[in-house]
């Protein structure tokens, strides 16, 4: 269904182009269309690249430990069920510092491990409290660093960049205090 509707606005615009007498516009956006995706991604790719590199080293340096440990007092507040010593804190911890990066597609891949690792502990087929208060927290997106929208404004206005910053941090310390409130006036109830 979704193919179809996309295939009727492509053929749609198409047609507009045509029936306007703008064809040559139309061919010059056909043809410098692959390339302005490519300028676009390419930094978003390579910045992506570079700071999951910088997660695994920082992983394999036992940083994401030693992160982890500094916010336990954290994780044993926001996750009360989940035992001290358990995987899932270093997964939730690792992607808290992936989102706090602006990392999304880093982080995806590490919440989906936590998940796995609370719904171990979960006897249930429903989701827990924790799982709960891990997706809010996961979805309202803390970040400290957005650097996936860094490097695309990067490509347009660098100037920008520093004031976006303060911003986006406001922004998503907000959304997350506010998730993390309402989540236990939730759970009160």
């Amino acid at each position: 269904m979704i193919n179809r509707i996309w295939i009727s606005l492509i053929l749609v615009g198409m047609t507009y182009f045509l029936i306007s007498g703008n064809a040559s516009e139309l061919t010059n956006l056909i043809i410098s269309f692959p390339v302005n995706v490519f300028n676009t991604m390419l930094p978003i790719v390579m910045t992506i690249i570079f700071w999951s590199g910088f997660i695994k080293v920082a992983a394999d340096a036992g940083l994401i430990d030693k992160f982890s440990s500094k916010i336990r007092w954290l994780m044993v507040k926001l996750f009360p069920e989940i035992p001290k010593d358990n995987k899932a804190h270093q997964y939730i911890s690792a992607n808290f510092l992936a989102n706090i990066l602006g990392l999304g597609s880093v982080a995806t891949p590490l919440g989906l491990k936590a998940i796995e690792e609370m719904q171990r502990l979960n006897k249930s087929d429903v989701a827990s409290n924790s799982m709960i208060t891990f997706l809010l927290i996961n979805t309202s997106g803390l970040t400290l660093i957005p650097t996936t929208i860094l490097a695309l404004r990067g490509n347009y206005n660098p100037l920008v960049n520093a004031e976006l910053i303060i911003y986006i941090f406001i922004a998503t310390l907000i959304t997350t205090l506010s998730a993390i409130i309402l989540n236990l006036v939730v759970q009160k109830l």
